[in-house]
């Protein structure tokens, strides 16, 4: 979409009216955006160029009339989400409207950080199998809990190996065992995700979980539970003291790796590894297409 120099000066500005509005700092008004202009006469030009003669899919134009003290307020609302939509980004990939995900017999919520939008919950889905088992290509999900207790998988959520998070595909950004519309995390939306906390692990954690330097404020809202791994040993270890996180990027083609994030209990750093087997078995997140 060919957008002019002008038309996107405009837009970025009316996205950081609506974050002063929506922080309080601003109340956003026709009066105040024109206001905020020095050529009123030159703003309103280019309004009516841009929005007011421009077909209606181009601009989702809110008019809301608000009566107070017998008097009309004309109120101009322009969302984040129609700002970048009209500047031909796909960012931000909004929540809006999907508050939960019903899947497999499990809700799960939502969670914006970001321009991300991901599962709140680690996924839980498929038939649970004791760790002396060996998950296979065989048209059924399996999944362990730790310490082959149901009520963990429950709470902590299941424990995949790559292969079967992926449903033995290896392209990146796969859908695998996520609901439809959802995708395994790549090592580069994990990488956006860090960035987005400012690399502050502890705001990734939930409360409760991890000590001292290391204890979760959550102020992400992301609620990542420690939960530990299955081993390529068969052993279950870590509960309470690591988080891992499977992506879906390899280290190459013909690898037995693959990348994962790591969090653990004793200090705030998040870690992308790429050092064990496909064959451990770590937690799932998914994040929105």
């Amino acid at each position: 979409m060919k957008i002019s120099y002008i038309f996107l000066s405009i837009l970025i500005f009316l996205t950081q009216m609506l974050i002063n509005a929506q922080t309080g700092s601003l109340k956003l008004t026709s009066e105040n955006v024109i206001k905020n202009i020095k050529d009123e006469k030159k703003f309103q030009d280019i309004i009516h160029r841009f929005i007011i003669t421009e077909p209606p899919k181009k601009l989702n134009k809110v008019e809301t009339i608000k009566k107070n003290n017998n008097q009309t307020e004309k109120n101009l609302s322009v969302s984040v989400n129609q700002v970048f939509q009209l500047a031909g980004n796909d960012e931000p990939n909004s929540c809006d409207r999907t508050q939960t995900v019903y899947y497999k017999g499990k809700t799960y919520h939502t969670l914006q950080v970001g321009t991300q939008c991901w599962l709140k919950e680690n996924l839980d889905v498929g038939t649970m199998i004791i760790s002396r088992q060996e998950s296979s290509n065989n048209g059924v999900i399996e999944k362990y809990c730790y310490g082959g207790r149901k009520d963990l998988c429950d709470y902590y959520g299941g424990l995949y190996k790559w292969d079967e998070a992926m449903q033995y595909k290896t392209t990146p950004k796969v859908k695998g065992i996520c609901p439809t519309g959802w995708h395994i995390p790549t090592k580069t939306d994990f990488e956006k995700l860090m960035v987005t906390v400012n690399n502050d692990g502890n705001s990734l954690k939930a409360k409760g979980f991890g000590y001292e330097d290391g204890e979760g404020t959550n102020t992400s809202g992301f609620s990542a539970l420690l939960a530990g791994t299955l081993t390529k040993g068969r052993l279950y270890i870590n509960l309470g003291y690591v988080a891992y996180f499977w992506t879906s990027t390899e280290e190459n083609a013909d690898s037995d790796l693959a990348y994962y994030l790591y969090l653990n209990n004793s200090n705030s750093s998040i870690n992308l590894f790429c050092n064990v087997n496909k064959d451990y078995a770590f937690s799932i997140r998914c994040l929105k297409d």
